[in-house]
């Protein structure tokens, strides 16, 4: 989905998100901490962004793996500080990690896109060198941050215990039932009891938060309007950008939806996507046509099973 800023203002956010739908299957979802908070958050109207400091861009050395000389030559990193929470813009704050890619025209047109992605929780900074090659909007930088405790932004929720969330998602994914659930909960569970024995509030996480921290990017980069490019749960995040702060926003696509609050539970979005993907398919005979395509036995099986991981 495509919207534009005079749509933002004149429809309102979430009646815009029925314009069209792109959905995608069989995607993987990388469910680390931030999970636990933003899935039960309910976004609120407001931001208290204003009352924050102006913020600042400290650039640093790019550490990214797989850049070339080239691609280096194109690329600014460095970290934008942003209040722990809005709410005491002069108490403690996180630095977030952020990468900005100039375009390969030397011309470049002054509003960029910024790609936010999915999960919730996974990192993007570390994907720099593959995001650059992705033709997102030729003539425009790309901006990249690490959501607040993701990637190489502050803080490392629960270090511990990274490595088992990310088993038991694994595990969900590919044997389901009732045992990885149970699993994947208690993994969670010793995650949440971490972050909160290291003192981590989990108030200054959530939709909201992460659409604050992207506002202050903005201002750090000194930029006017952006375009936004929303993949999964990063939708949520940039539907609430644009409903907090829509004179930013030039533009903003909806890739792979993921539902705003209140948010049904993922089976109930599934079934509904591969429900609406098929039957849109079947008004098309071409849908099926490409050798190996949608038609071939493997596609056949998705259609009738329960539930797609």
């Amino acid at each position: 989905m495509t919207i534009g800023s005079d749509d933002i203002r004149r429809r309102g956010w979430r009646h815009s998100i029925i314009l069209n739908m792109s959905v995608r299957l069989c995607r993987a979802e990388w469910l680390f901490a931030l999970l636990l908070i933003a899935s039960c958050e309910t976004i609120s109207p407001t931001s208290t962004i204003p009352s924050a400091p102006s913020p600042n861009f400290e650039q640093h050395s790019c550490t990214v793996p797989n850049v070339d000389a080239t691609l280096a030559a194109r690329m600014r990193c460095g970290t934008v500080r942003v209040p722990r929470d809005y709410a005491r813009p002069d108490g403690p704050s996180f630095a977030l990690s952020v990468v900005v890619i100039q375009s390969e025209r030397k011309s470049e047109l002054a509003d960029p896109v910024v790609y936010i992605n999915g999960g919730p929780g996974e990192p993007i900074t570390v994907y720099a060198a593959a995001q650059a090659k992705t033709p997102y909007a030729p003539g425009r930088s790309l901006v990249l941050i690490d959501q607040r405790g993701t990637g190489d932004s502050e803080p490392r929720i629960c270090p511990t215990t990274d490595r088992k969330l990310l088993d038991v998602t694994l595990s969900l994914g590919a044997d389901g039932g009732v045992s990885a659930g149970d699993a994947r909960r208690a993994a969670f569970d010793a995650c949440r009891r971490e972050a909160l024995s290291r003192g981590i509030d989990l108030s200054n996480f959530g939709t909201r938060v992460t659409a604050d921290d992207f506002e202050s990017v903005r201002r750090a980069l000194s930029i006017a309007r952006w375009n936004l490019y929303g993949e999964s749960y990063g939708t949520d995040v940039a539907m609430t950008l644009a409903a907090l702060h829509p004179a930013t926003v030039r533009s903003m696509v909806l890739d792979s939806m993921y539902p705003p609050d209140p948010r049904p539970s993922r089976a109930t979005s599934v079934t509904a996507a591969r429900r609406a993907f098929f039957a849109l398919c079947d008004s098309d005979p071409s849908c099926f046509a490409a050798p190996g395509g949608l038609a071939a036995p493997t596609m056949k099986r998705k259609r009738n099973s329960p539930e797609i991981h």
